[in-house]
């Protein structure tokens, strides 16, 4: 019997061996590892190939499954008085669910990335977060989760040992590599946490720090609805400027046509009357005749001079005037 020659190895081969070495083992509990287009499980014996429902690979950061979390974490490291980290929660459609940043006292920047998933996972527990997706751009901290047996005396043994246990909880999660340009969000919250006063804080807001970051995020996962957003953005300015001048309009036929203008001097107050003159008769007019047809001279209160049919009558309570007088 000829033996079968094994077929050059696919792309498809080296992402089954990224998702196996990726898998972790929980003796109690399966887990549903949603990482990669295509995994391969092993049933009797007989290797299965089962298609799942993500995109392909991409050139970008991008949401997670509809009915999932994604968590980006990222850690800072100066001096050990000077460390920190940050991530932040996505949903399916790519907005904003909550972002962190925490201070910690370690003595190296892989420390800083474990302090940072640690802080991300107690979080999403308090938020009863149940199907997670968990990215970093530190390729050293998967690496150290693959083999996390082999490292029984680790310096971060205790920390080790409580994320291995959180991930093992009752809930579906992966963890995968993601290079640093897709993790700038949390990137920018964990250098956040290095000049923040505070020990720990919640961004249930995008903060001004990761803005500009989550909006390119944002945008280049969601082109349409991105879009369309702008496009509600130029509409609401549209309105607001219309009506800004139509307001605008609105006072000054409002200005032009009135008659007479109170203004308080202290606690007096003074009525300018315009004085109408009949051109025909020579007469003055009556404070009845305002407001038929007479064109007003303009006047300005302040240092300007007030043109002589213009008169300032100060009004007394209950005081009716009759008549005006003519300078």
């Amino acid at each position: 019997m000829e033996e079968e020659t094994p077929s050059p190895s696919s792309p498809q081969d080296e992402c089954m061996q990224d998702l196996n070495s990726n898998h972790m083992d929980n003796t109690n509990k399966q887990q549903e590892i949603h990482m990669l287009p295509m995994q391969s499980l092993s049933t009797k014996g007989k290797s299965t190939d089962i298609k799942t429902n993500l995109p392909p690979i991409r050139k970008q950061w991008m949401p997670p499954l509809e009915g999932y979390m994604k968590l980006n974490i990222d850690g800072a490291w100066k001096s050990e008085n000077v460390a920190g980290g940050g991530g932040v929660f996505r949903r399916h459609t790519g907005s904003w669910f909550v972002g962190f940043s925490t201070k910690f006292r370690v003595h190296s920047p892989l420390a800083s990335e474990l302090y940072a998933l640690r802080e991300g996972l107690k979080i999403a527990k308090n938020f009863l977060i149940d199907k997670l997706e968990v990215e970093t751009d530190a390729l050293n901290l998967k690496l150290l989760l693959d083999k996390v047996k082999d490292h029984t005396h680790h310096e971060l043994g205790p920390v080790l040992r409580e994320v291995t246990q959180l991930l093992g909880e009752n809930w579906i999660i992966s963890f995968s590599h993601i290079p640093k340009t897709y993790n700038r969000v949390a990137h920018a919250l964990a250098a956040h946490s290095l000049i923040m006063v505070v020990q720990h804080k919640l961004h249930y807001i995008i903060p001004s720090c990761a803005k500009e970051e989550y909006e390119g995020d944002f945008e280049k996962a969601n082109p349409a609805y991105a879009e369309e957003m702008r496009r509600n953005a130029r509409d609401q300015v549209r309105a607001m400027c219309n009506a800004r001048k139509e307001n605008a309009a609105k006072n000054n036929n409002i200005a032009q046509t009135s008659s007479a203008t109170e203004i308080v001097f202290g606690s007096i107050v003074s009525t300018i009357k315009q004085v109408m003159q009949d051109k025909d008769s020579g007469k003055v007019g009556s404070n009845t005749d305002k407001g038929k047809g007479k064109a007003f001279v303009p006047f300005v209160v302040g240092s300007s001079t007030i043109p002589k049919d213009i008169e300032i009558v100060e009004v007394e309570d209950d005081e009716e005037i009759n008549s005006v007088t003519n300078n």
